[in-house]
Order: C-alpha cells, then sequence, then structure tokens
C-alpha cells in the first residue's frame, strides 16, 4: 500500500514518469507476448523502453550533475571559522587593513593611542590619496570613569583623561602634518561622547575589495588577546554591511574636530 501509494505522488507531482510509463509498457509486452501478439509489435515495444529508459538515465545524470556543481557551490560559500575568527588581536591585521586601502580608511576606536603605532602607514596611505575618517571618544567625565573601571593598564581617572586628551591632539597634529597637499587624502576626526560597543578598522568600504578587522572589547584584559573578526566584503557581504552600518551610525552621531591645515 505504502508503495502505490508512493507511485501515486510521483506520478500526481510528474516525477519518474517516464520510469512509469516503460514499467507500464514493459508489463504489457510481457502480456503481449503471451497472448501470441505478433512479435514484431513486441519488438517495436521493447524498443519504445529502451529509448525511455535511456531517456530517462540522461535525465537523471545531468541532475547529479546540477547537484553536484550545487554542492561545489557551497563547498566554496563555506567559510572555515579560523578564517573569520582571529585568535589573537595583533598589529597584522591593523597593518594589514591600512596597506589594503585605495580609497578610504576607517576607524573606530576607544582612543587614539591604538593607532600611535601606526602612524608612518597611516600617511603613506594618505598620500596616496586615501581618505581617513576616525572616531574616538570624548574625555567626559561618564567616559572617563567607565574607561578607569574597564581598564588593564590604567584605572587612574586622571591618567584616563590625559590619555584620551593626548591621543586625540596627537590625531590633529597628524592631520595637520599629513594634508597639506590638496593632491593627498583628507582626514576628518569625530569624538562621540560613549564608549563604542565594537572596535572597527575598516578599509575601502564601497569596494568589493573591502576589509574590516573588528577586535572584541575587553575588560581589565590586555587586549591583544582579544580574538576578533576579520572578514573581507565577498566572504560574507551581510556580516560586512552590518559593521559598515555601525561605524555610519557613530560617524553620523559623532562632533567634528576642526583644525587648521
Amino acid at each position: 500500500m505504502t508503495f502505490l501509494k508512493s507511485v501515486w505522488d510521483d506520478i500526481t507531482h510528474g516525477r519518474n514518469i517516464d520510469v512509469y510509463l516503460a514499467l507500464v509498457l514493459g508489463i504489457g509486452a510481457t502480456i503481449g507476448g503471451v497472448l501470441g501478439i505478433s512479435p514484431e509489435i513486441i519488438a517495436n515495444i521493447t524498443t519504445g523502453i529502451l529509448a525511455l529508459l535511456a531517456f530517462s538515465m540522461l535525465s537523471n545524470r545531468e541532475e547529479a550533475a546540477a547537484i553536484k556543481a550545487t554542492l561545489r557551490r557551497l563547498e566554496q560559500a563555506v567559510i572555515p571559522v579560523e578564517k573569520i575568527l582571529i585568535k589573537e588581536n595583533t598589529a597584522k591585521e591593523f597593518s594589514e587593513i591600512i596597506s589594503s586601502a585605495n580609497e578610504e580608511l576607517r576607524f573606530l576606536v576607544r582612543s587614539g593611542n591604538t593607532l600611535r603605532a601606526h602612524y608612518g602607514e597611516i600617511e603613506a596611505a594618505v598620500k596616496r590619496g586615501c581618505r581617513l575618517k576616525i572616531v574616538v571618544c570624548q574625555s567626559n567625565e561618564t567616559i572617563v570613569n567607565l574607561l578607569a573601571f574597564r581598564g588593564y593598564t590604567m584605572e587612574d581617572t586622571a591618567e584616563v583623561r590625559a590619555e584620551l586628551q593626548q591621543s586625540t591632539a596627537r590625531l590633529v597634529n597628524l592631520a595637520r602634518r599629513i594634508t597639506v597637499n590638496p593632491a593627498d587624502g583628507q582626514i576628518e576626526i569625530k569624538t562621540i561622547p560613549y564608549i563604542p560597543s565594537v572596535t572597527i578598522y575598516m578599509c575601502d568600504p564601497d569596494s568589493d575589495n573591502g576589509k574590516v578587522f573588528a577586535p572584541v572589547s575587553t575588560f581589565r584584559s590586555p587586549s591583544v588577546r582579544a580574538p576578533g573578526i576579520w572578514i573581507d566584503r565577498l566572504q560574507d557581504e551581510l556580516l560586512f554591511d552590518f559593521l559598515r552600518h555601525e561605524f555610519e551610525n557613530y560617524w553620523k552621531a559623532g562632533n567634528p574636530i576642526y583644525f587648521d591645515k
């Protein structure tokens, strides 16, 4: 009974019609042979059955090839987690973001101190025409207290405030120094009155070659131990665009720093 239901389901959904037709013809040819029907008719029926079977085999082969091709595409689309999740936050990822930039760099950081070791690379990127957008925290009392509470090396509020102010001042001085030539890229700096939920280092956000590194924010532990997301746009466009929109939201909410060039 189950077999007949399966057959009926196939027929009503247009599946394996050629196979069932060949089966019916085969049964008919067998009965015809027993009843003494002309051998020529039986031969013609047999030829038709073989043709149907050959057609079915070709169709199945094409379907199998399509399934294999789909599986291959899925295998290529699946990205191993070790290629996305960086186990340790190192300067290598940040340097690669800067060196890969052709059009624009975007940094969302708690303070500009993170960028200090890469001033030379940032200057080279601006000199080759890259735009640079940086969002950093303001040195207001709320942020200073929170950063001191979360801090690994600095828990004194006075030190935290001084570090924020000095790192922002260094960024402004860097911007003044390396944007003298109008042919160079431009630097824009904005501050936000709160601590961002994510750190973002991104290059060429509007390009298919865009890359982003987003390390996890730490709490009373060295930031270099923090894992982070490392992807390019072609690996995961949805995640890439999410981080791009996050930066844009922070950028829109930020207060610009004006400086003379």
